[in-house]
């Protein structure tokens, strides 16, 4: 077939341009070992010897692209977990910051608590009775008229418990305009 002309009527097979002739010669002569009828055509029953290397060629090829894959699943799953480990880092970090943040306002917050409280502690009694009055009136302002104690006290009412008419000597001889007897 492709050394000689068996068919009269059919051309010489001619190795295609850019391929290799030796190549082109194997691939005649395994077609011409295969077309055992010559008929120029190879049939299923005239294949069985091509037929076990051509699937276990495939089988081949299969578990290489099968090893390929698992490989590529491999480095992805590597790549994978230490993005994953730098991204945890980098979101604990950032929760670290804004936990210490946060504490580091808390902490800022109480110690001017407590500076203010110390001012109320440590305060003798004139400077309380100006501190009272500075946090019922208005600034500038040094006489507390009604309508500001009653807006001060309005929510502060259980702590008027503290305060009655006996507590203060000077209210034993008159009777309060604020606090009436029932």
């Amino acid at each position: 077939m492709g050394c000689c002309q068996s068919n009269p009527k059919l051309t010489p097979l001619q190795c295609p341009r850019n391929f290799d002739e030796a190549a082109f010669q194997k691939i005649c002569r395994l077609f011409d070992q295969l077309d055992k009828d010559s008929n120029f055509g190879v049939g299923i029953d005239e294949v069985s010897s091509v037929a076990h290397l051509h699937c276990n060629n495939r089988i081949r090829l299969i578990e290489e692209k099968i090893n390929a894959l698992q490989r590529d699943m491999d480095a992805f799953e590597k790549s994978n977990n230490l993005t994953m480990n730098n991204e945890i880092a980098s979101c604990k970090a950032l929760f670290n910051e804004r936990f210490e943040n946060f504490r580091l306002n808390i902490v800022a917050r109480q110690t001017a608590l407590r500076t203010k409280q110390d001012k109320y502690k440590e305060s003798d009694q004139k400077s309380r009775c100006k501190m009272f009055v500075e946090a019922v009136t208005k600034p500038g302002e040094t006489n507390i008229d009604f309508w500001s104690f009653f807006e001060y006290m309005k929510t502060r009412i259980d702590d008027l418990d503290d305060l009655t008419q006996e507590a203060s000597p000077k209210n034993q001889r008159r009777r309060s305009t604020v606090f009436f007897d029932n």
